[in-house]
């Protein structure tokens, strides 16, 4: 009786990608901010695999300082709106 053959599994697709940006605020520790991605990608079996980490690595220091001043402006609006 032959082997079975194995299986080849090659990426076909890429579904939905998020990016979760985090403006940590000090408390205990110092405030800190992060960028992390979430990448779902569809194999030819079938299956969808969930990859995730941090994204600041593969940005160019130009977006890095783009995005800390995007969270910073979020965070005064939000306090601007909803504060007393």
């Amino acid at each position: 009786m032959p082997l079975p053959q194995a299986l080849t599994r090659t990426p076909e697709a890429i579904n939905d990608i998020s990016i979760t940006l985090t403006d940590y605020i000090a408390t205990d520790e110092p405030a800190r901010q992060t960028a992390e991605y979430s990448v779902q990608v569809r194999y030819s079996d079938g299956e969808i695999k969930v990859l995730t980490g941090d994204l600041v690595p593969h940005l160019t220091a130009s977006r890095i300082t783009a995005l800390k001043a995007f969270m910073t402006e979020i965070r005064v609006k939000a306090e601007e709106e909803i504060l007393p």
